[in-house]
C-alpha cells in the first residue's frame, strides 16, 4: 500500500531556476499518487516547517512530511526514493538525502555527536548506502507523523541564542537533538540521495565576463 505523503518547501524570498525546474519535475511525477503539496509561500523557516507540521498533524489520512528546501536542485523521483527507503524498514520513520553545506567548508550536513556539546560531520563511504546518524540537515527529507505527535510543539526552533557550551542550533538541528533527547526514533540518511545546494558563485565585476570570452575564444579556435 502506498503511504500517504505532505510535500512541503519552505521557500527562499527568491528560488532560483535551477531549483524550480527540479520542483516542477517532482510535482510531474508525484501527481500519480495522489500526494497533498502544503501552499509554500515565503515565510521564517522554522514557522513554514511547524505550519507543515501542524498541517500533517490535523489530517489524519496522511502518513509523512517530505521537506524539500528551495534553495537545492531536488532529483525529480526524490520523493519516491526516500518513501521507498521508510517502507523497506520499520525501523525509519526519518530520512533525508545527502546534503553538503553551501559555506566553507562544504561538509555533510550529517552529523555524530562526540559528546551532549559537540558533533562532527560524517564521512561518507563510497557506496550508496543508508546510514544511521545523531542529526540531518531538513533540507530534503521524510518524517513519520508518528515523530511529531510523539514530541510537543513547536518542532522546529531556531537556538541561536542559547549558548550550550559553545553549540547553538539551527531549526533543523534543535529538532533532531529533542529527536535524541525525547524519544527512541532513529534518524537515518541515504548517502546516495543528493540534493545539491544550491549558490551564488563569483561577482559580477567583470571577470566573470572576461572569463565567459576566453572560453568562447577556446571554443571558436576548437572549432
Amino acid at each position: 500500500m502506498i503511504p500517504k505523503v505532505l510535500i512541503g518547501v519552505p521557500c527562499e524570498r527568491a528560488v532560483m531556476v535551477e531549483a524550480l525546474d527540479g520542483l516542477i519535475q517532482i510535482a510531474g511525477r508525484v501527481k500519480r499518487y495522489g500526494w497533498t503539496w502544503f501552499n509554500f509561500g515565503y515565510r521564517r523557516t522554522d514557522i513554514a516547517r511547524n505550519m507543515m507540521a501542524h498541517w500533517l498533524v490535523d489530517h489524519k489520512g496522511i502518513d509523512y512530511l517530505c521537506m524539500l528546501d528551495s534553495d537545492h536542485k531536488h532529483p525529480g523521483d526524490i520523493v519516491e526514493r526516500l518513501v521507498a527507503c521508510a517502507m523497506a524498514d520499520p525501523r525509519i520513520k526519518i530520512v533525508g538525502g545527502m546534503n553538503y553545506r553551501r559555506g566553507q567548508g562544504h561538509e555533510p550536513m550529517a552529523y555524530r555527536y562526540v559528546s551532549d556539546h559537540q558533533m562532527v560531520p560524517i564521512k561518507p563511504p563510497a557506496e550508496s548506502v543508508l546510514v544511521q546518524v545523531d542529526a540531518i540537515s531538513t533540507s530534503a527529507i521524510l518524517i513519520h507523523r508518528e515523530v511529531f505527535e510523539a514530541l510537543k510543539p513547536p518542532w522546529f526552533q531556531y537556538l541561536y541564542n542559547h549558548y550550550d557550551k559553545g553549540l547553538n542550533s539551527s531549526e533543523d538541528i534543535s529538532f533532531c537533538r529533542r529527536i535524541r533527547k525525547e524519544t527512541d526514533y532513529e534518524i537515518w540518511v541515504h548517502t546516495g540521495i543528493v540534493s545539491p545546494h544550491l549558490m551564488v558563485m563569483g561577482l559580477a565585476d567583470g571577470s566573470l565576463y572576461k572569463e565567459y570570452l576566453a572560453k568562447q575564444e577556446t571554443v571558436n579556435v576548437a572549432s
